[in-house]
């Protein structure tokens, strides 16, 4: 169906490495690193750090900064690109070339913990979070755009929130129960507004 398929095989390395310090009784310090060559696409460095306040065995102070990111799939990066009426073989040529420029969507996040568990029974705690992911990949179905009908890097999308967790235990039994409260705004898109009133 398609003898222009830009990857028949990939190949990718990912060495991670991590370090745990706990520089006093009440005080533990992580880095970790994970470095990720893939053929296809950029290479990738994903650190994180992790600080961890414990004064006592019940109350435990967390804060985490992370990064990530998540590869086009199969399908984004080589997916076939359909004809409209009207358009030439260079055209859908040109559309081929700038699906096959997708990048990888990536991530970085914020994240502080209070927990309080005074028993293996009982506990709870609540979480605040913020987080920003980079080159969101969509599918484009807007009319004015260059690469319309493709798969393409769109924006930027934030996100904040909180959660809160509870759980307790009886016996052999579970209970668990989570409230999350979250906002997310896209940002810095490349494209006008996505729509699709205007597509076939």
């Amino acid at each position: 169906l398609h003898d222009a398929l830009p990857i028949s095989n990939a190949s990718e390395v990912s060495p991670f490495a991590q370090y745990e310090w706990a520089t006093t009784d009440w005080l533990t310090l992580t880095g970790a690193l994970r470095y990720s060559y893939f053929d296809i696409f950029d290479d990738q460095l994903e650190p994180k750090v992790a600080v961890r306040l414990h004064p006592t065995a019940a109350l435990n102070l967390k804060y985490i900064y992370q990064t990530g990111f998540l590869r086009p799939s199969g399908f984004q990066y080589g997916a076939l690109v359909l004809a409209r009426p009207g358009q030439t073989p260079e055209d859908v040529a040109a559309l081929e070339r700038a699906q096959r420029g997708v990048d990888n969507e990536e991530m970085r996040s914020h994240e502080l913990q209070l927990a309080y568990e005074p028993s293996r029974r009982f506990g709870t705690s609540i979480t605040g979070f913020f987080s920003q992911l980079d080159d969101l990949i969509i599918f484009n179905s807007n009319n004015a755009s260059p690469t319309f009908r493709t798969f393409v890097n769109y924006g930027s999308v934030e996100s904040f929130g909180v959660e809160w967790e509870g759980h307790a235990a009886f016996g052999n039994f579970r209970q668990e129960a989570n409230v999350s409260l979250a906002r997310a705004f896209l940002e810095d898109s490349r494209f006008g507004p996505l729509t699709t009133a205007d597509a076939d």
